[in-house]
């Protein structure tokens, strides 16, 4: 049998540790610090206490260490063999915790604090485990591990779908370290999830370099292409296109009288996603609601914001999207036709392909290649994008619009023997930093000229609104305007017409008086007649 500790172990039940490997164990631990040979006679009692909690972390039970604890009197090294046994012969909840594999010893080793060893069996056991061991004490990549849940999930880092609140990163990383130390290849495909977000690039940059040093090309075929730049254009203006159709789309709900309310839409897009529920409910308009539904969309995947305006029946947006939606195929169908060509120059079947775009590229473009390309290229061929001035995946004084083909490469895996790389000179490590600092300033500034040109885009529709609302006011204003003096002539008829009547009724009052002087006059004449 093939001893595992000349290669990487598995979770696999037919490369687990069996019982015959114990005296390989004890020597293992031995080699690296935990319960040497010489014992001090005070110590005793905390160290079979260690041994104890070290069986715990193993997946034995409380029962059966009570027992090895109670049979070994006090003998350290017995009741350190007697642990390991039961742990090799699968006792009590072993195989909840992984089996007896090493990676599940160096995990324990970590929860009960001898981390000096188990860095110790990483390094002589298992590089891949090594190198993600020296990340735990990073507080930064352990705080947004949580937020690339999705990705870790999809790569099978992780077993389980997660919500970043619920969850620490340090669970999380637990859980990559099991799946690197089951599959060594794995670590590298984390290394690929970090490099694709500008905050984690450098952390995935450190990982991949390292894991090249130490497993080499791994024995698989694959084929650089380098990707024109005009491709890489189309895929910034589609971009800004993107930019465009949210922000239409937002002009058509908000103008509309008979658009639904922020309730309802939130409570529909709850519906659609309920993940979202909890970001939702921090929302208050139109525009962050579509801010966060932009945030869960991508370049070819406008489907949250269809289904939003299918749900009202939005005619007017339903054509923007139908628009968009034309734009994105076609590029995806020009970009499917370029890698299609470039694949028919190579016979062989491909493990991996290395897209390689232009230096000066930005991450959000970098992303959008690796998602499009993913999405046009068969599921079987391992696809990585990078840029051209990342040195630790290629040279970059290599010609543009060429492609190379990488043959099977052997190297041994034997990792009981580590070479030391010599240290580099100062005035390498100083021009190393300087390229460094330019290579971030040129990132800052294209992420900062990207987001001034998208800044002057919404400003330059804002603008158009603006003015269009201006022109709507004017002539509201020249409505009103004519109302107005339309109601100043009818109070002018009004007022004429009243101080007619007014004199009318003077003149009738007058009349009537002289009526009643007549009257009295007659009446006066009538008497002195009979009189």
């Amino acid at each position: 049998m093939a001893s595992p500790f000349s290669s990487s172990v598995s979770v696999d039940p037919t490369n687990q540790l069996k019982i015959t490997d114990l005296p390989e164990v004890l020597q293992l631990l031995r080699r690296h610090g935990y319960y040497g040979t010489s014992y001090d006679l005070a110590q005793t009692r905390a160290l079979q206490t260690t041994s104890y909690d070290l069986g715990l972390f193993l997946g034995l039970s409380p029962a059966t260490l009570d027992v090895i604890t109670k049979d070994t009197k006090g003998d350290v090294r017995r009741c350190l063999r007697e642990c390991l046994t039961k742990w090799l012969l699968k006792a009590d909840d072993v195989e909840t915790k992984g089996g007896p594999t090493i990676s599940s010893l160096i995990s324990a080793l970590r929860k009960l604090g001898e981390n000096e060893a188990a860095d110790g069996i990483d390094m002589e056991m298992h590089p891949a485990c090594r190198i993600l061991a020296h990340y735990y004490s990073n507080r930064f990549l352990l705080s947004v591990l949580p937020e690339l849940g999705i990705s870790l999930y999809g790569a099978e880092l992780i077993q389980k779908m997660i919500i970043p609140r619920y969850i620490q990163g340090e669970s999380l990383l637990d859980e990559i370290q099991a799946a690197v130390c089951a599959d060594y290849k794995k670590l590298e495909t984390f290394a690929d999830i970090l490099c694709k977000y500008r905050v984690t690039a450098d952390i995935g940059r450190a990982i991949m370099r390292d894991y090249r040093e130490a497993y080499g090309s791994d024995d698989e075929i694959g084929l650089k292409i380098y990707l024109p730049k005009s491709v890489t254009s189309e895929l910034y203006l589609m971009q800004l296109k993107l930019a465009d159709t949210f922000f239409i789309v937002r002009s058509i709900l908000m103008r509309n009288p008979q658009s639904p309310s922020i309730d309802i839409i939130k409570h529909v897009l709850g519906r659609y996603d309920m993940t979202l529920r909890p970001q939702l409910a921090l929302r208050k308009d139109v525009h962050n609601i579509l801010q966060l539904v932009r945030e869960n969309s991508s370049l070819d995947d406008v489907s949250m914001l269809e289904y939003l305006v299918n749900e009202f029946n939005i005619e007017e947006a339903k054509l923007v999207i139908e628009e968009y939606k034309a734009a994105i195929e076609k590029l995806k169908m020009k970009l499917c036709q370029f890698l299609e060509k470039e694949l028919l120059k190579v016979s062989s079947l491909l493990d991996y392909i290395t897209i390689i775009v232009d230096k000066d590229t930005g991450y959000s473009v970098l992303k959008d290649v690796q998602r499009l390309s993913s999405a046009v290229l068969s599921d079987d061929v391992r696809i990585t994008v990078v840029r051209s001035d990342y040195s630790m995946w290629e040279d970059s004084k290599q010609e543009s619009f060429t492609n190379t083909y990488v043959g099977p490469t052997v190297q041994s895996k034997d990792t009981t023997l580590t070479t030391e790389v010599p240290a580099e000179k100062d005035e390498d490590q100083v021009m190393l930093l300087q390229e460094k600092v330019e290579s971030i300033q040129k990132q800052l500034e294209e992420e900062k000229e990207f987001h001034e040109k998208e800044k002057q885009f919404i400003i330059k529709k804002y603008e158009e609104e603006i003015l269009q609302q201006k022109r709507d006011l004017i002539q509201n204003e020249e409505r009103i305007a004519t109302l107005t003096e339309q109601q100043e002539e009818v109070t002018g008829d009004l007022k004429h017409k009243t101080e007619q009547y007014e004199e009318l009724r003077s003149d009738n009052e007058l009349t009537h008086k002289q009526l009643e002087e007549l009257e009295k006059e007659l009446k006066g004449e009538k008497l002195r007649k009979r009189s």
